[in-house]
Order: structure tokens, then C-alpha cells, then sequence
């Protein structure tokens, strides 16, 4: 298919509302065009203004409250997307009363809760993950509202359950190669000053290098990004035509990956 796009006043211009795509071998639109299904070896038609009708009448539009599980049932292989936040708004009156009184009491039992949520033909399954507000320690404001995080749940048959070889346990393997992975990994190590740029002593340097201790967590690397953009604004108002350099310690150390080729 290609697209067809359509001229006026002399002016060739390309909209979603006048977008058309045609079959070049038969010049047929594809809005003409069937889609069929396989229901017992017999191949059913569908025309376009049926399938957007399909899922109308399944479910109403928006949210429908199917009930409550515990909190434990929910594992988070069952997210098929990022998470949205539903947050209460005062359109309606008395939403966000209800929403904290309702988002408390899921709190306090641990549960979540289990709808369906339909947009015209499109149909699924969310839980509704409460969360209540926390206001901040030192200015009061607002830290993070109350609402709710909308998880798309997966039907039963998106559900995988692969047949993997069982798993290794420690005693297959000789101590050669557990000493062996031991000091693979502490070799690879990423270590940084506590600035956040690279030691001299990375990666295991070479005995003259200072040693460092490696991080004892990964948010103690600086962000790279975040640091760029502050030395950019800090020269900006200061009015330097220098900016900080910007170490970017996540990135490897190609140097001493390959004097260490034959690890």
C-alpha cells in the first residue's frame, strides 16, 4: 500500500482526516478492504464498521469495578505496559474525598482493585494500585497525591509458561570456576570517586593505582545528564564561556577492557 496524498490550491498536503492508502496492484481503497478470522475452519468476514463495533457492548466505557484481590496476588510480570496515574479531579465533587477514603481503606487491608477498562472496542483488565498522599518533611506541600497506579493486566492466554532447563546449584561447579567468576566480577566492578567521575585505580588498575573500594550502591554514580545540564545553567548564569566538564563514570573503560583482553 501507499499513501495518496491530496492537493488543494495548488498546495500538496498530507492530513490524518484525508489520508487515504490504496492498493497499487488494484487501485482498491483499503478502507474496502475485509478482515476474517478462522473459527472452526471456516473463514468469518468482517467489514471495517463491524470490528470497531465488536467490543462495544462488552463493557461500559471507562472503568467498571469488578472487585478486590490481595495485594500479594499482583507479581509484576503481569504489567504488559507502563503504569498510568489516576489522580482524582474536583469536576466532580467529592472525587477526591472519595478517592483518599478509598485508597486508605485499600491500604490498610493491602488489596487491589480489579476492573475493566474500554475504550470503544478495546477492552482489558487494570488493577488499580492505591497510593496515599505523603506530604514532604520540610515544606509541607504535596509529595505525592493520592490516586491510583492503573496496571494492564494480561488475559489468560498472553500468559507464557516456558519449559526452562532446571536450574545450576552451586555444587556443579569446581572451585576453579567459582574462583574463576569470583574474580571476573570483582575485576569488572565499577568504581568512582565520590564525585562521581572515574578513579584512577578502575577496574582493577594496575598495582601502582590507588586502590578504591568498589560503590556499595548504583545510585551513588552521578548522572551524567543531570550533571551536563546543571554545568550548562551554572555558566549561563555566571556568564563563563566554560562549562564543566562532564565525566560520564557508566560508560566502560574501553582503555583498560583491552589491556585486560585475556581475562
Amino acid at each position: 500500500f501507499e499513501r495518496l496524498e491530496v492537493g488543494v490550491a495548488n498546495r500538496r498536503f498530507s492530513s490524518p482526516q484525508l489520508r487515504r492508502h490504496v492498493c497499487t496492484l488494484s487501485d482498491a481503497l483499503h478502507e474496502r478492504a475485509s478482515q476474517a478470522c478462522d473459527f472452526g475452519g471456516k473463514w468469518v468476514f468482517f467489514e471495517p464498521y463491524e470490528l470497531k463495533q465488536l467490543g462495544a457492548g462488552l463493557a461500559p466505557l471507562g472503568l467498571a469495578l469488578l472487585g478486590f484481590k490481595p495485594l500479594e496476588r499482583l507479581k509484576p510480570y503481569h504489567s504488559l505496559r507502563p503504569p498510568v496515574f489516576l489522580e482524582p479531579s474536583e469536576a466532580r465533587q467529592g472525587s477526591t474525598c472519595a478517592v483518599q477514603a478509598l485508597a486508605a481503606a485499600m491500604g490498610r487491608t493491602r488489596k487491589v482493585a480489579i476492573c475493566t477498562f474500554s475504550r470503544g472496542a478495546t477492552l482489558r483488565l487494570v488493577a488499580l494500585l492505591p497510593q496515599q498522599r505523603q506530604l514532604d518533611a520540610h515544606t509541607g506541600s504535596v509529595h505525592l497525591p493520592d490516586g491510583f497506579h492503573m496496571v494492564h493486566l494480561p488475559w489468560a492466554d498472553e500468559v507464557r509458561s516456558p519449559a526452562l532447563p532446571p536450574p545450576l546449584d552451586i555444587g556443579d561447579f569446581s572451585a576453579g570456576q567459582l574462583g574463576a567468576a569470583r574474580a571476573l566480577v570483582q575485576g569488572l566492578a565499577l568504581r568512582c570517586d565520590v564525585d562521581g567521575g572515574r578513579s584512577a585505580g578502575d577496574g582493577g588498575g594496575s598495582g601502582d593505582d590507588k586502590p578504591v573500594a568498589p560503590l556499595a550502591h548504583v545510585t551513588t554514580i552521578a548522572n551524567p545528564a543531570a550533571h551536563r545540564y546543571f554545568a550548562i545553567m551554572q555558566a549561563v548564569v555566571l556568564g563563563s564561556a566554560d562549562v564543566e566538564l562532564t565525566v560520564d563514570g557508566t560508560l566502560p573503560d574501553n582503555e583498560w577492557l583491552g589491556s585486560h583482553s585475556d581475562m
